[in-house]
């Protein structure tokens, strides 16, 4: 678990948070591994969780009407995924696949919810990451 702590103690998301409080953040998320073609978020969802990856890459795509499957970008090591459900009480807004074998801490909503009240500095972060669109996906 310390070299958990130690990732996420890198993460803009996390850098100001104490180490005491990351290890009970930990202690209550779920460490899930994927493998390639999974789905990860699914498209109309409600979100259920933060998900941040720790190995591997995946993909956000959409899926238009007439079938075709759209990619909006992908997510790999240290990027995070799920949180603009989370913040704005909205459906999941594409579906999160894996491209590879990928490892994903899943930080459940009301742990989530309870993280972002204590810190006024993450909540800064996810101000400035939602304001430029969809930041940690890559193009």
């Amino acid at each position: 678990m310390n070299h958990l702590e130690t990732f996420l103690g890198k993460l803009p998301l996390f850098k100001d948070f104490p180490v005491t409080e990351l290890k009970k953040l930990i202690k209550k998320s779920d460490l899930k591994a994927f493998s390639p073609g999974d789905i990860i978020i699914k498209f109309g969802q409600p979100g259920q969780f933060l998900g941040i990856v720790l190995e591997g890459e995946a993909e956000a795509v959409v899926t238009g009407k007439s079938g075709n499957r759209q990619r909006l970008g992908t997510v790999k090591q240290g990027d995070f995924l799920g949180e603009m459900s989370l913040l704005t009480d909205e459906p999941t807004s594409a579906d999160v696949i894996a491209l590879e074998e990928c490892q994903l801490l899943l930080i459940p909503l009301e742990v989530f919810t309870a993280f972002l009240a204590t810190s006024p500095e993450a909540v800064k972060v996810l101000r400035t990451l939602m304001g430029l669109g969809c930041p940690r996906l890559s193009r």
